[in-house]
């Protein structure tokens, strides 16, 4: 579906750097561009953890909220519309991919610096396919890890003030500290249960499937303790402080309260979004990730040039030299690398000779 202005849901132009004190300025409007990942240590935002922006099927009342992908997409996307765009408006990818399963990977800036839109047409229709959101690590540990590791800080301390811990505690850390990877780590005392908590937690998972022959009585009725005992904690401090991983969200991101640290990133991932229907420009027409824009359409008048690189058949060489070129490439993203761009590009028919 080719949006046009009347259809686009409206999204505000979001300024990372303005904040409460600072001056009055002209507003901007944002522009996708080519992002750099070297300097940084990225990961995928989690769809089911972030608010199923890329997940069609998101229930809009539920758990993890709307799919903001439908919103601006539908529910399929055409992978060679948005090829065919990105390559047109951006040239050759700045990403490398899977030879297999991809086609190309674009990595695109967002107007927060800690967010990027990757773009991978895929052949499978569903949006969430061909475009993901990755934050930093630093950014995803304040949004995500942060936030549950001090509510289960929380957890331990109001569990360790109503009392002694249960008189079977012992019994479950030594068993606990047989797991591997968890000797080094275990401090050999009872403060130990505090990070087995999580181990606590798949216990009440584990008894659901057929108990392993291996397992004794004794060790079969400890783990009926231990499941018991964290779910009773889980759902007792849950209602005195609720788990950062079970909001509610509205349908419309734009309700939710500024103090929702997940706000800033949708609006940032929408605004990225909806400039996806910003044209590039083909001889006389122009196209956007959706498809043809008509002349007559309202988005025709934003139309923007084709990039620099259009027109240059690097192919001749990449093609055939393809780790040569890695290395190339490779050199001119390092931050003090040897690769210096030209002064002028080659004129036009040199360059298409």
């Amino acid at each position: 579906m080719n949006r046009t202005v009347s259809e686009k849901s409206t999204t505000p132009t979001l300024n990372v750097s303005e904040g409460p004190a600072t001056p009055a300025r002209r507003a901007h409007r944002f522009r996708l561009k080519l992002a750099n990942l070297y300097q940084l240590r990225w990961t995928t935002m989690p769809e089911d953890s972030i608010g199923g922006w890329a997940n069609p099927q998101a229930n809009p009342k539920g758990l993890y909220g709307p799919g903001l992908l439908d919103q601006h997409f539908g529910n399929a996307c055409d992978y060679g519309a948005l090829f065919t765009y990105l390559f047109r408006r951006f040239g050759f990818p700045n990403a490398g991919s899977d030879d297999y399963k991809e086609i190309a990977c674009y990595v695109l800036t967002t107007p927060l610096p800690d967010l990027v839109m990757v773009a991978s047409p895929s052949v499978g229709d569903w949006p969430r396919l061909s475009l993901r959101f990755q934050v930093t690590e630093e950014a995803w540990n304040k949004l995500e890890r942060e936030p549950r590791a001090a509510w289960t800080r929380n957890l331990v301390a109001w569990v360790e003030a109503a009392g002694p811990l249960p008189d079977w505690m012992d019994d479950w850390l030594a068993f606990w500290r047989t797991k591997p990877g968890i000797q080094p780590l275990a401090k050999g005392d009872a403060s130990d249960w505090a990070m087995s908590i999580q181990d606590m937690h798949f216990v009440q998972f584990e008894l659901k499937d057929e108990r392993p022959a291996n397992w004794s009585d004794e060790l079969y009725a400890l783990l009926q303790k231990v499941a018991a005992f964290v779910e009773t904690i889980h759902r007792e401090f849950k209602a005195i402080e609720p788990h950062p991983a079970h909001t509610v969200h509205d349908a419309d991101w734009r309700n939710w309260p500024d103090t929702d640290p997940l706000k800033r990133y949708y609006a940032a991932a929408a605004t990225a979004l909806e400039d996806l229907s910003t044209p590039v420009r083909v001889r006389d027409s122009q196209i956007n990730a959706h498809g043809r824009v008509p002349d007559g359409d309202p988005l025709a008048r934003r139309t923007l040039k084709e990039p620099r690189s259009a027109g240059f058949g690097v192919g001749h060489f990449v093609n055939r030299q393809p780790g040569m070129a890695m290395k190339i490439l490779r050199e001119a993203q390092r931050p003090n690398g040897t690769f210096r761009e030209p002064r002028s590009a080659a004129p036009t028919a040199q360059r298409k000779a």
